[in-house]
């Protein structure tokens, strides 16, 4: 295992024993992380900026979805905690687990809101996502942001995602980003944000290049596998 130390530049190593074989998430002030060739160990840093914070939209939100389930009643709680049985997760050592009724409120209630969709019913929760292939993924300098889907997304959401990278040499990055744009459709197969696209990146000019994230959730809060795609600004 590998210890970076931001502050001396100095890297160190770590070998797991016959009692611990994977660990991942925080310990004290300290952080592990697992990735493909191994585990990375780092200093903890003692919370984010306060303007940081100010600038996350999505704080207020998942405080929201917290504080909610408490005033959920009785019967809507036990249906969470009932259908929490029949759902599983990867946890971070990448193995199947249920969560709580609690947990897995939380998680399909924000993700079902940073989409742009309502109150979840947990009586009729169903975890199939609408599928979709990506015709043309088209961005060019007119200005124009568009996703043409080669047959309709039928009854479900579209969310798409971006972020600038420095060429085309960049892999793609799957981690929690801004949602640029949502689209709930009963039969739709051409998505624009350029007006989205735009704001997000009021810079972008011909010739730059994006990844572009696309993943569908349906109105149980479930979403799909997410899709990338890089693609460069056209004229």
């Amino acid at each position: 295992m590998t210890f970076f130390n931001r502050k001396t530049k100095k890297m160190a190593t770590i070998k797991m024993g016959a009692i611990i074989t994977e660990i991942a998430g925080s310990v004290g002030g300290t952080t592990f992380r697992r990735f493909k060739n191994g585990t990375v160990m780092q200093n903890k840093q003692f919370g984010a900026s306060a303007n940081k914070l100010l600038k996350n939209k999505s704080l207020p939100i998942l405080s929201e979805v917290i504080k909610n389930w408490s005033s959920l009643t009785l019967a809507v709680r036990n249906e969470w905690i009932s259908q929490a049985l029949n759902f599983q997760f990867l946890d971070k050592f990448g193995v199947l687990k249920n969560l709580s009724g609690r947990q897995l409120y939380i998680k399909l209630q924000s993700q079902s809101t940073f989409s742009d969709q309502g109150i979840i019913n947990p009586f009729t929760l169903l975890s199939t996502t609408p599928n979709f292939t990506v015709l043309n993924w088209a961005i060019d300098s007119t200005p124009q942001a568009q996703i043409i889907l080669s047959i309709p997304l039928l009854n479900g959401t579209l969310s798409v995602q971006a972020e600038q990278i420095r060429n085309s040499s960049v892999g793609f990055n799957f981690t929690r980003r801004e949602i640029l744009k949502s689209w709930t459709v009963v039969t739709q197969s051409i998505f624009s944000y350029t007006a989205e696209f735009y704001a997000k990146f009021p810079n972008a000019k011909e010739g730059d290049y994006f990844n572009i994230y696309l993943f569908s959730s349906n109105n149980s809060g479930f979403r799909s596998t997410v899709i990338a795609h890089q693609v460069q600004i056209t004229p």
